[in-house]
């Protein structure tokens, strides 16, 4: 089994951060990705003769051009560890079974959700943060399956019909609601449109289940692997690494110190599910089936040996490379709270990484400069329903700070000779942006003659004055 060797220790500063910036991702596919780009249009270009519904090339264009955008837009990841495991799981998978329709392009998506997807064209997109929570490659191989099936069962061409079907028949009853002026029958009608929806997709989902198992069975993964996947992918909400009572902790100064009113809970309305609201009150909006459902069918197919624990394939090297990369991804994504949740946790394992110290700085100021001018929405989403209870906290926390408050925390965080590292000129560059921020002038004024004399030829010398 590989497991995280010394070497990779060593390398892991090189790849984080360096004296003049930091830039997690190794690289990125762009809009100079001529040839992968030129072959996506070609598989498209097969696919849509074999469409009869009209509408429903218009759909695969869309799909077509999500993609294109991904691509150019640097969303996709271009880096050869984490590809070339995927890309092992994967010809394993389809060198054990009968597959049609294999997957040509496997992507990995800059996005910290841990999801996986198909989007038709024979493409796959695994999402970064599903590679930081997977524990070894069973797991993973669990995931990969079930969206080969996916693809396999062609069921994106499938949803698209059946969502055009769908909306043209509630368009059609709503209207006629609407101009009867019942308001009764229209929430009706819309509950009913947003049941089909829901309806359709767990039923592509259990079709899913069914055959993933079977390429997962005959690829040789041991049955226990896709247990401890479900169980996995049913505490998303739950931190990889729990802080608890300690994930501010961080941003508490002695001269500084955390305030009682900034932890309040937020009104209960900015935490309702959809299922709370009128209109949605049906049985299930969740695409696919309540996870225990779907583990007490995977335990009923199972044989009793595949029921023991099995020698797992540790993942380490990946995941690693791929938490990071996280905590990238989110900032990406324009998710800072949860950005701000993957750094601490990772800052709690290495509570002395230039990058994490880098990265948290960065954002505090950013959303501190938000507040000011009443854009946090932007960057930190209201409704919470969706988080854990740590998540929740910091991001009631972002809420409910001052913006000046909020610069003062930063401030604070970064000077703290824990915090700061002499050797890292984005460091300096943030002390001195904060002293500005905070009208420390001397301070602003010090800092600038320090950088000058320690990085005479440093990466912001034309932007701190």
């Amino acid at each position: 089994m590989p497991h995280l060797s010394s070497a990779l220790i060593l390398w892991l500063p090189s790849l984080f951060w360096d004296n003049s910036h930091f830039n997690i991702f190794q690289d990125t596919y762009d809009q100079e990705s001529k040839e992968l780009i030129k072959t996506i249009k070609e598989e498209f270009r097969k696919e849509v003769p074999l469409l009869q519904d009209e509408r429903l090339k218009s759909d695969y264009k869309k799909n077509l051009k999500f993609l294109l955008s991904m691509i150019k837009n640097d969303a996709f990841i271009d880096e050869s560890v984490l590809q070339n495991f995927i890309d092992r799981i994967v010809e394993r998978i389809l060198k054990q079974n009968d597959i049609r329709h294999p997957p040509k392009f496997i992507f990995i998506a800059k996005n910290n959700s841990v999801n996986a997807y198909t989007v038709g064209l024979n493409c796959l997109v695994v999402n970064i943060g599903l590679l930081a929570r997977v524990q070894n490659e069973d797991q993973l191989a669990f995931v990969l399956a079930h969206e080969m099936a996916h693809n396999e069962l062609d069921h994106v061409k499938k949803s698209l019909a059946e969502i055009r079907e769908i909306k043209d028949e509630s368009r059609g009853r709503l209207s006629q609601e609407i101009e009867g002026r019942s308001l009764e029958n229209t929430i009706i009608t819309l509950q009913r449109m947003a049941y089909d929806f829901g309806r359709f997709k767990r039923e592509n989902e259990i079709k899913a289940d069914s055959l993933w198992y079977v390429y997962y069975k005959k690829s040789k993964y041991p049955g226990w692997g896709a247990l401890t996947a479900l169980s996995m992918l049913d505490s998303i909400t739950y931190p990889k690494y729990p802080q608890g009572y300690s994930l501010l902790e961080p941003f508490h100064a002695k001269d500084y110190p955390l305030q009682s009113r900034w932890l309040k809970g937020r009104p209960r309305g900015y935490s309702m599910k959809k299922s709370h609201l009128l209109i949605f009150r049906v049985d299930s909006l969740q695409s696919h089936p309540v996870i225990p459902e779907r583990l007490q069918l995977l335990v009923n197919r199972m044989d009793i040996a595949d029921l023991s624990p099995s020698v797992q394939n540790d993942a380490d090297e990946i995941t690693l490379i791929a938490e990071f990369e996280t905590v990238e991804a989110a900032y990406f994504m324009k998710k800072y709270d949860q950005c701000l949740h993957q750094a601490l946790q990772q800052r709690s394992r290495y509570p002395e990484d230039p990058y994490l110290i880098t990265m948290i700085t960065k954002v505090l100021i950013e959303l501190g400069e938000a507040k000011k001018y009443s854009e946090l929405y932007r960057f930190v989403q209201s409704n919470t329903a969706n988080y854990g209870e740590e998540l929740t906290e910091l991001n009631h926390f972002l809420h409910n700070i001052t913006s000046r408050e909020l610069l003062e925390v930063a401030y604070h965080f970064l000077k703290n000779p824990e915090n700061f590292n002499e050797e890292v000129q984005s460091h300096h560059f943030f002390l001195w942006k904060l002293a500005r921020l905070t009208d420390r002038k001397d301070l602003q004024k010090k800092l600038v003659k320090q950088y000058k004399v320690r990085f005479p030829d440093g990466a912001y010398i034309h932007k701190m004055y």
